[in-house]
């Protein structure tokens, strides 16, 4: 390629003087890899040199290397850069509220790893870390430990490490940030402190790719997400973010809501060298305002380096960078990302998720590319296209693609930013020749050679990222392991309590086995003698093969779990054995047989004598204890001894705890701040129940305060510092004192010493300080030298056990031989050797026996409790498992989500066994309905008595927020009710969960009153058997029914009857291999059934059953040697088997058995769905090629609920008892157990829905229930659709294929006919004859006549009329009228029934019956003596919902014999129906009262079944008596009184009755109806009306006074209140409004008055009035408000907001204005607002007016004129002009006078400007008028302030004057100068002259 030279330069900007024209020269360029010209060409792509040969005459390029000069251009490759890490760059340290007081250990490392380029090294030195601020350092190989202690004080809230590390000379300094997570401050009564305030960043460091030389490769972002916490409760946060280096920019902050996460966005621009190029990291501050609290983060950014971890939810991509060719190849090709999930530092582990995949050819702006379809764990991606720089990947919450967890945006780095780089420089010289814009491009890629070198070592660079994140990996995988260790570790250590779970499963697994072999050979023998001609041949095949496939495969596979079970079990056995043997030697050398001896002694001497009643069981049995005790790790503490000292009262806690610590030399006093009750000075700590405590401490105290809650006798109180025990949930379970001392003015210092217990159920226990008192505290509580220590338990135990030996003597030689005996007195004094007399070891020994009592206590149950032990250990609950379930959280915070857990079997309770229910619950990130508390319960409906009498007992509930677990554990009585039921569906319950998610596990349901350890149902072992024998059945039926090609398949079935005879002898030796397992298996199950029965015999059953397992294993290997021998013959009788199943099937579909369906119109099912607890669906039906009926239905939920039911299949009396089978097949549009589905008659169960389509079947008996419609009931969401086909109901055992039901087959119904014309109306009918009377005598003889009167009847008789009549003896008789003569009527008795049968013979005498209670009982009334009174009448229990009880009250005013003293009141008790107990509306209850209005009555339930009844007297004398009656379980009748109102209990609905005497004397006494006046209500009870009354008239409704003046009046049209009274007040709800008369101005205006009013309309609100002087008008029209006056046409305004805006109107006098006040923006800046005139009013508008001055303008910026030229006219310049050539404005500005004033209504200050008049002045001797010139303006007007002559300046129009005459006088400058130049050089010349110079 070529240049000119002239080109040349103007390329280079390079200007040389013009010189003569000449020839064009050319320069020729070429490129090289060395400077001898090898490889000479045009393209400069990886050359080395560049040659250059000037001024050339030839145009084209010679291709002779020596015709040019040659220069390196590409320099040696440069040495890599050292990369510092450090692995861990932020710590958070947990404190106490104050203080900064660690709440326990703590300690944190960091590693540091160092790479030069890509290559690790490890020649570097970390330099000496300083211990500071509390935190002590260690430093140990690359590693770093940063710790403090518990109770140490931290003296800073935040700070740093710096960290120097060394390599090659070169230092680098990196800093660890560490801050404080700090506790909440510990309440009066022990509360926990307020919850630490933390910040979850996702994402705490960055790296950053740069060049070699510290420059950022390409513009990216940096995403910093963040979550805010209080404790473990999500909580909103806000952000600010610190200085950010240079090249860093803040893009945008979005704060962290409950729902959100929080984001910081974070741009870099290209080249950016973030500081210097010479830095490598740095960090940025995050504040974080939570809470009320600040916290500080810092995020570390370092160049070179990608990542960064998570603390939560983290997403980690095999690769960081995705490195771009030059051809556009990607690698690598696909990234996978995986998920973690860690929480509370625990190990990490897969989290199951949604990802979202997005892409950018930006770097900024993304694009969505993929989407989870389901939760899962890993992903592999493969990019879309080259042309992307980056990939991000977003981690979301399981099911909740809104609720993102983690990003991690992976980068692309590119080649393609050399060849940019090149294309841009090429195209930069436009409109020359093609050879020219080669040359270009050679000369410019000299230019950009640095940047191919850059480049290049940028790409070698990224493999750093790689072998880090290698690195990191690695450490991932080594924490991993150190987790697992740490796990195996746990594993081991609770060895001995796993080995029963594992031998009670290989004994379930063993007898599995046997019952597979047992049904393996009964299902052969059947077989084998079932058929006699082909059908028997080919069902024995047919058996044989099936029941081979099946059991041989099941044999297998069993023999494969036994052998691994025996396996496992024989080395957790060995293990147990050492273990036990261990520790039996370990306590026999340091104890010898003491305990247990002591235990024998007491209370377990029986138990042990019937175990074994030998000394060597006694001896199992300690050791045992002793392994119980080595696995529990607070008894290891124990029995080894506890020196420290529990209460945590010290000098740098004091604060902490709520105390003044007085260090001077008389005290070292802890003096408590705040008086109170009780004061915690210890946090928890565990322990055994009932263990002792020595607490000694001194105490100084002049408290005074209240004996009782309220009280006020301030007095001397005691103080004592006790236990405070809990439970293991840490649940308060009670308090045990030291020695109480009692306060005194002096206060004397008091030493107490005392030994205490905790509380016989604790776990845990803390120490605190009591003062007895309850409030109005005085006086000064001071304590010091607090001690709680804990005693030593071993030496108890120890002489306990010496003393045990002595006192049961012949106990021991019961067991014991005499040289046991001896040697284990020896061991005994040798242990006691160290007690120098009888009495100090006595003592010890009394300590010693009490505690080890309590142990033995602890570890064994006594001889009475274990009698009354049951331990069922079969699991009740079906499809279980002992690993958590998949999590449920499809909650949105309404009441009754359920969720299906299991059915629970009823088989084998009987009424009154003992159920113990267990099940552990999982919850996690629970967050409660807003307002409400969120509960669980366990709770079932039975499959017969629903939810009624007989549902699955249920929990407790419980309160659930946040994250955490809980065990439900309780037993249950079975009753009557429960056993209606084959099975209850059991669920979790949950009231008012908004989000979250729970999962549960080891869900056990057992017989017995205590849990045993979780095991699966037997029906969930044996289902692969079920289903083998299931197939069997099926396939012998098909058999059964096959009547084909029998010629075709003889020959085959012969072949196939050889070969399964030359089986027949493997398959014997299989069985009896069986049989030996079997009875090994026998064997070993009595001697793990001995394992199992008591903790003593745990030892000996597992060496007895060593011998067992051996020969199990030796067993089972033989008959895996059997098994393998037998798998030829095997695996071709399975072949055959195949065979023959192929032509079965061929034939099945031909022979399948045929039922009709008992569902008609099953094949479209509609008109028959019902919807059930808030379910709301649609139902469609769809055709469906595929259906056997051709139809399916969609149920599509519109409303979530419980779901749909089909009203098919109703209970009739021939259907009970019978079997039935339902099946139908069905799918959903997600995955879901439905876990009610089937028939209410008995026949529901759970099923698992799927999207694909799966056949579902049950069996089942129908049964006698309430309900009867065929159910779909779990919960089912919005949008969830549900599809069924082919359901079918049939008679049998067996779901065979669809069918119609019979009547579905019946011809269609005929065309109607046509109607027939209409008849002639037929006459009239008599009325039925009706008797009004009984006849009088006695009528039993059939045809007797008698007569009546026609005045007897209803109506006339009719001769032939019949009708029916009773007579005197109660006879019923039919009667015939046989004729009517006048008004008489002859009758005749057609027949009669006797009102008493004949008298029977005297039946058997019954037995006598048990004796009853009277139905009425009566009881005193107590009632008050000179006194009102509130009088108790007793307590009820009911006898159940709808039961009712009725008392009659009989008392009154006053013990004379005055009639109107007599009151009686009766008083209905309804027991109401409740979904759940409670007290609220348990009862109704109504009371009837006469003679006695003023008489009240109150029922307070304190359960749903009980309640206290309650009586107001209002009599001062009111004794006497009362009566019950009804329907109840029990009457506790009281004679409390009480002058108060009761209000123990909640107080239920009551309404009072009138009676007939009440109704009566109020008709009398208050109404009154006449035709005038209407009806009027009031008292008139003297007479006459007295009082307010009211008149209900026809026309109006009317309130009057006593005189019969309205007061208030009601009509159709007129509503008036205060009609007769200008003074009247109309108070408003509640009197928060009034509307009354008042005086404004002379004249009675009405007011609304009320602190706020306000007036609302839907369209609009007016207020308006109107004068003949004017009107106003003020609305709110919808989204305007207007304000209209109106004086006349040219005097008026208007006030209008609305359409954004405000505008202002006024017209005065003709004059009008209009502004607006509106938000806008300007192209010109940021202006958004302005206030100015409207747009459609043109006038001109002042701002201030003469003599209404503003007094001052404050503006931000000078204010805008408009200076349009547009908007001007008749512009000329300032100066001289052709007609006047004085310039006019210089003259003015010659003639201004400047002066300093100070204004005279001023603020005193000098100001400087003009006087007007002195410029009026100026422009008269110019000749200028005032209105001439815009300078000054001269008001003079009449105004309604009366008149104005004011004068005023323009000020701005002198800029323009000002400027002119600068601009004057600059040229008259420059023209001096000029003058000065020349003068000079004259001058000069002048002096050259006389000098004589004239050169």
């Amino acid at each position: 390629m070529l240049l000119s030279s002239n080109e040349l330069d103007m390329l280079i900007l390079q200007h040389g003087k013009d010189g003569t024209s000449a020839d064009s020269k050319y320069i020729w360029v070429k490129y090289a890899q060395d400077k001898n010209g090898t490889g000479l060409t045009d393209d400069p792509t990886n050359a080395v040199y560049i040659g250059i040969a000037y001024n050339k005459t030839e145009k084209h390029e010679s291709d002779n290397p020596n015709d040019y000069t040659w220069t390196r251009i590409k320099g040696n490759d440069g040495e890599s850069a050292y990369t510092v890490i450090l692995q861990n760059e932020n710590i958070t340290f947990s404190v106490s509220n104050q203080n900064n007081i660690a709440l326990m250990d703590q300690s944190f490392d960091t590693s540091v790893v160092v790479f030069k380029g890509t290559d690790a090294v490890s020649n570097f030195t970390i330099g000496t870390v300083e211990s500071k601020n509390g935190i002590s350092v260690i430093q140990k190989n690359n590693t770093i430990t940063f710790s403090v202690e518990a109770g140490n004080k931290i003296e800073a809230d935040y700070g740093k490490f710096s960290i120097p590390i060394s390599v090659n000379g070169l230092v680098f300094k990196k800093e660890v940030s560490w801050s404080l997570a700090k506790a909440g401050a510990v309440g009066g009564q022990g509360n926990p402190g307020e919850p630490a305030l933390s910040i979850s960043l996702g994402n705490e460091s960055q790296n950053i790719p740069c060049t070699y030389d510290g420059h950022v490769i390409n513009d990216m972002l940096i995403e910093i997400s963040f979550v805010g916490y209080r404790g473990l409760t999500r909580t909103p946060c806000n952000v600010a973010v610190g200085t950010l280096p240079s090249g860093m920019t803040l893009g945008s902050i979005e704060n962290c809501t409950i729902s959100n996460d929080g984001s910081i966005i974070l741009n870099i621009v290209k080249n950016a060298t973030l500081g210097t190029e010479s830095t490598l990291t740095g960090n940025i501050v995050l504040t974080f305002s939570i809470n009320g609290k600040t916290l500080v983060k810092n995020f570390t950014w370092t160049k070179s380096k990608d990542g960064g971890l998570s603390y939560i939810y983290s997403i980690e991509p095999s690769s960081y960078v995705i490195n771009k060719t030059y051809d556009g190849t990607l690698s690598p090709a696909s990234i996978t990302f995986n998920a973690y999930y860690q929480k509370d530092g625990s190990d990490r582990i897969p989290y199951n998720g949604l990802f979202t995949i997005e892409e950018s050819t930006t770097g900024s702006d993304f694009k969505s590319t993929y989407l989870s379809s389901k939760n899962e764990s890993s992903l592999i991606y493969t990019p879309t296209s080259n042309n992307i720089k980056s990939v991000r990947c977003t981690l979301s919450q399981a099911d909740k693609v809104s609720v993102v967890l983690d990003r991690q945006t992976v980068i692309v780095l590119s080649d393609d930013k050399m060849k940019d780089a090149l294309t841009t420089v090429t195209t930069r010289v436009n409109g020359v020749s093609s050879k020219v814009d080669g040359i270009d491009k050679k000369i410019t890629n000299k230019v950009w050679q640095t940047d191919i070198t850059t480049a290049v070592n940028n790409y070698d660079g990224t493999t750093v990222k790689s072998l880090r994140d290698q690195v990191s990996s690695q450490e991932t995988k080594i924490g991993e392991i150190t987790s697992e260790v740490s796990d195996v570790k746990t594993t081991i250590e609770n060895n001995q309590a796993s080995v029963q779970k594992d031998i009670a499963s290989m004994k379930q697994d063993a007898t599995g086995f046997k019952q597979t072999v047992a049904s393996t050979y009964e299902t052969k023998n059947d077989a084998s003698t079932k058929y006699s001609s082909f059908d028997q041949r080919a069902g024995k095949i047919e058996t044989s093969v099936k029941t081979l496939q099946g059991n041989v495969t099941t044999l297998s596979q069993t023999d494969t779990e036994i052998k691994a079970e025996l396996k496992t079990a024989k080395g957790d056995i060995t293990t147990l054995k050492s273990d036990a043997s261990g520790l039996s030697t370990k306590i026999t050398n340091a104890q010898g047989d003491i305990n247990t001896l002591k235990s024998d002694a007491s209370s377990m001497k029986s138990d042990i004598s019937d175990a074994k009643g030998n000394i060597s069981t006694l001896q199992r049995t300690s050791s045992n204890l002793q392994s119980q005790i080595t696995n529990n790790k607070t008894d290891i503490n124990i029995l080894t001894g506890d020196p420290m000292n529990y209460s945590k009262l010290n000098e740098s806690t004091s604060d902490y705890w709520g105390f003044t610590y007085d260090g001077t030399a008389d005290g070292r006093w802890y003096t408590m701040k705040t008086l109170s009750r009780d004061k915690f000075i210890s946090g928890y700590y565990e322990c055994m129940g009932g263990e002792s405590f020595n607490i000694e401490f001194e105490i100084s105290t002049s408290v005074k305060g209240n004996s009782t809650n309220g009280g006020t006798d301030s007095t001397y109180k005691g103080t004592a510092i006790g236990l405070y025990g809990f439970d293991a949930q840490k649940q308060s379970v009670g308090i045990n004192y030291s020695t109480r001392t009692t306060a005194t003015a002096a206060a004397p210092a008091t030493k107490i010493s005392s030994v205490v217990s905790v509380p016989a159920n604790s776990r845990y226990f803390r120490v605190f300080l009591q003062t007895e008192s309850w409030g109005n505290f005085s006086g000064t509580l001071k304590i010091r030298n607090v001690i709680v220590s804990r005693i030593k338990a071993i030496e108890t135990r120890m002489s306990s056990a010496e003393t045990s030996i002595r006192q049961n003597a012949n106990d021991i030689s019961l067991r014991a031989t005499n040289v046991q005996l001896e040697q284990a007195k020896k061991d005994i004094n040798g242990k006691f050797a160290d007690y120098s007399t009888t009495s100090e070891m006595n003592s010890a020994i009394k300590v010693k026996a009490d505690s080890i009592t309590q142990e033995v206590s602890k570890t064994y149950t006594k001889q009475t409790d274990f009698n009354s032990l049951y331990i069922g250990g079969r699991n009740l609950a079906l499809t279980t498992s002992n690993a958590y379930s998949s999590g449920y959280s499809n909650f949105s915070g309404i009441q009754n989500t359920c969720v299906f857990t299991a059915n629970v079997l009823t088989d084998g309770l009987n009424v009154g066994d003992t159920i113990t229910v267990r099940i552990l619950y999982k919850y996690t990130n629970i967050v409660p309905t807003a307002g409400q508390t969120a509960l669980v319960w366990l709770q079932g409906q039975g499959n017969v008595t629903g939810w009624h009498s007989g549902a699955f007992p249920g929990s407790s509930s419980i309160a659930i927020s946040g994250s955490g677990e809980y065990e439900f554990l309780y037993t249950a009585t079975i009753n009557s009710d429960h056993l209606k039921n084959s099975y209850w569906d059991t669920m979790f319950r949950h009231d008012y969960v908004q989000s979250g998610t729970v999962q549960w596990k080891m869900y056990k349901v057992e017989k017995g009153n205590r849990h045993s350890e979780w095991s699966p149902a037997p029906e969930d072992t044996s289902t692969a058997i079920t289903k083998v024998e299931q197939t069997a059945t099926s396939i012998r039926a098909d058999l059964k029914n096959t009547q084909g090609d029998v010629s075709s398949l003889q020959a085959t079935a012969s072949g196939l009857q050889t070969n399964v005879a030359n089986a027949q002898n493997d398959i014997s030796k299989l069985q009896q291999t069986a049989s030996n397992l079997s009875a090994s298996l026998s064997n070993t199950k009595g001697d793990v059934s001995n394992l199992q029965s008591t903790a003593s015999g745990l030892q000996a059953s597992i060496s007895n059953a060593q011998g067992d397992i051996n020969t199990l294993k030796s067993d089972a290997s033989s008959m895996k040697t059997q098994i393998s021998n037998a798998q030829g013959d095997i695996s071709i009788l399975q072949q055959t088997a195949n065979s023959f199943q192929i032509q079965l099937n061929g034939k099945a579909d031909q022979v399948d058995s045929f039922n009709w369906n008992l569902v008609p119109n099953s094949h479209r099912m509609n008109n028959q769905w019902y919807n059930a607890g808030g379910y709301v669906g649609t139902t469609t039906v769809v055709s469906d090629p595929d259906a056997l009926c051709g139809y399916h239905i969609e149920m599509k939920c519109t409303t979530g609920g419980a779901g749909p039911y089909f009203g098919v299949f109703g209970k009739t009396p021939d259907k009970i008892g019978k079997t039935y089978t339902w099946s139908f097949w069905a799918k959903c549009s997600v995955n879901k157990t439905v876990g009610t589905v089937g028939h209410e008659c008995g026949g529901q169960k759970s099923i698992t829905l799927t999207t694909s389509w799966q056949k579902y079947s049950m069996t089942w008996k129908y049964i006698d229930y309430e309900y009867s419609a065929f159910v779909f009931y779990n919960t089912f969401y919005t949008g969830e659709i549900l599809y069924i086909r082919d359901f079918k109901i049939e008679e049998g055992s067996i779901a065979t294929k669809w069918a119609p039901a019979e009547s579905d087959l019946k011809g269609d119904k005929g065309d109607k006919g046509d109607r027939g014309d209409k008849g002639e109306t037929g006459a009239t009918g008599n009325a039925a004859l009706q008797v009004k009377r009984n006849w009088d005598g006695t009528y039993t003889t059939i045809g007797q006549t008698a007569t009546a009167g026609t005045g007897d009847f209803n109506r006339p008789p009719l001769a032939g009329d019949t009708f029916i009549c009773l007579d005197g003896s109660s006879n019923t008789g039919t009667w015939l009228v046989t004729s009517v003569s006048g008004g008489t009527v002859n009758i005749k008795l057609l027949a009669y029934v006797n009102s008493k049968g004949a008298t029977g013979s005297k039946g058997d005498k019954g037995e006598k019956g048990e004796k009853g209670e009277a139905d009425i009982k009566c009881y005193p009334l107590t009632g008050g003596s000179n006194q009102l009174v509130w009088s108790k009448l007793g307590t009820l229990i009911s006898a159940g919902d709808n039961s009712n009880f009725i008392i009659n009250i009989y008392t009154g005013s006053g013990y004379n014999g005055q009639a109107q003293q007599n009151s009686q009141a009766e008083i209905v008790i309804k027991d109401g129906w409740q979904a759940s107990a409670s007290t609220t509306s348990a009862f109704g209850v109504s009371v009837t009262r006469q003679n006695c209005d003023d008489l009240k009555v109150q029922v307070r339930a304190t359960a749903s079944n009980k309640c206290d009844v309650w009586v107001y007297l209002p009599w001062a004398y009111s004794w006497g008596t009362y009566t019950i009656a009804g329907k109840y379980t029990s009457w506790e009748t009281s004679s409390t009184t009480q002058t108060t109102e009761p209000i123990t209990g909640t107080l239920q609905d009551l309404a009072y009755r009138m009676n007939s005497e009440n109704a009566a004397k109020t008709a009398t006494n208050f109404m009154e109806f006449t035709s005038g006046n209407g009806l009027q209500i009031g008292n008139k009870t003297d007479g006459s009306w007295s009082g307010y009354r009211t008149k209900i008239s026809a026309s109006a409704f009317e309130i009057i006074n006593q005189a019969g003046i309205t007061l208030a009046y009601y009509g159709d049209k007129l509503i008036q209140l205060g009609k007769n009274a200008k003074d009247a007040v109309i108070e408003l709800c509640g009197g928060v409004g009034k509307i009354l008369v008042e005086t404004k101005s002379g004249n009675a205006a009405l007011s609304i008055q009320s602190e706020y009013v306000d007036i609302k309309g839907v369209h609009e609100s007016v207020l308006e009035t109107s004068s003949s002087s004017g009107s106003c008008i003020a609305g709110a029209v919808d989204d305007s408000f207007v304000v209209n006056t109106y004086s006349d046409a040219n005097n008026k305004a208007n006030f209008d907001i609305g359409n954004g805006s405000i505008i202002l109107e006024s017209k005065k006098k003709g004059y009008q204005a209009e502004v607006e006040f509106y938000g806008c923006g300007w192209s010109g800046g940021v202006y958004t607002g302005a206030f100015a005139p409207t747009k459609a009013y043109s006038e001109k508008i002042m701002l201030g007016d003469s003599g209404r001055v503003w007094e001052r303008l404050i503006v931000k910026n000078s204010p805008q004129v408009t200076s349009d030229r547009r908007a001007k006219t008749n512009i000329f310049p300032l100066g001289e002009s052709k007609i006047n050539k004085t310039d006019i404005h210089s003259e003015l500005f010659d003639r201004l006078k400047p002066v300093q004033y100070r204004m005279i209504d001023g603020d005193g200050r000098i100001c400087y400007g003009f006087v007007a008049q002195d410029v009026v002045e100026a422009m008269r001797e110019l000749g200028i008028r005032e209105d001439e010139l815009d300078l000054v303006h001269h008001d003079r007007k009449n105004t309604e302030d009366g008149y104005i002559d004011t004068y005023s300046m323009v000020y701005t129009n002198l800029i323009a004057v000002i400027t002119h005459e600068l601009q004057l006088e600059k040229e008259r400058r420059s023209n001096l100068e000029l003058e000065v130049a020349d003068l000079r050089s004259e001058l000069e010349t002048m002096r050259d002259n006389l000098s004589g110079n004239t050169n």
